[in-house]
């Protein structure tokens, strides 16, 4: 239990830090640069850094970790990760409820739940958009404020839903050339 100062002291420096970001993202680089050089983790600034996030996907920063840190690290944003898209799939699911839209199903596993576009339109935003799916897509989603045109689906749901449209193409073209083929024999009296 902190005692009333150092609860001052700490809402005081979060204070600081809001007014003065610059200063405080200084301090963290010059840290973080020292804790790199000399080999110790730059979270907890006791271990011995045994991991290295690497040069690619955080701004080209090097920032060594211990291992008990990395662990630490990549289980909260696993949770994150897993609270977000859990929250959107909900959002798009019938009447706000983490299922499958389907009639019928009644998956609720995230691990077994997408998103699907209602239009079929998902082939075309990932052409014009940086966005290919998963985490990045469900944090787009979320910041656009839950855009219209989208469904939770499982993913069986998801394959029925292209094997019925394309089968429903096959039989487009099926009778197209069928009908074209007969208007090519020409009328009985021709012959």
């Amino acid at each position: 239990m902190q005692s009333t100062r150092q609860q001052q002291k700490n809402a005081w420096a979060k204070e600081d830090r809001k007014k003065n970001p610059a200063r405080y993202r200084q301090y963290e680089v010059t840290y973080q640069t020292k804790m790199y050089e000399a080999g110790i983790c730059v979270k907890c600034g006791k271990n011995p850094a045994t991991t290295t996030s690497g040069d690619g996907g955080n701004g080209g920063k090097r920032i060594k970790f211990c291992w008990p840190c990395r662990v630490a690290y990549n289980n909260r944003k696993n949770q994150a990760r897993l609270v977000l898209k859990q929250e959107v799939l909900a959002h798009y699911g019938p009447n706000g409820v983490l299922c499958c839209c389907w009639e019928g199903c009644t998956v609720v596993d995230p691990d077994m739940l997408s998103i699907d576009h209602v239009n079929n339109g998902g082939n075309i935003e990932r052409r014009t958009t940086s966005y290919s799916g998963g985490m990045s897509y469900y944090a787009k989603l979320k910041r656009d404020g839950y855009p219209q045109g989208f469904q939770t689906l499982c993913h069986n749901h998801q394959w029925k839903k292209e094997i019925l449209k394309r089968r429903a193409e096959y039989n487009q073209r099926s009778s197209t050339c069928l009908l074209a083929s007969f208007t090519d024999l020409g009328s009985p009296e021709s012959a």
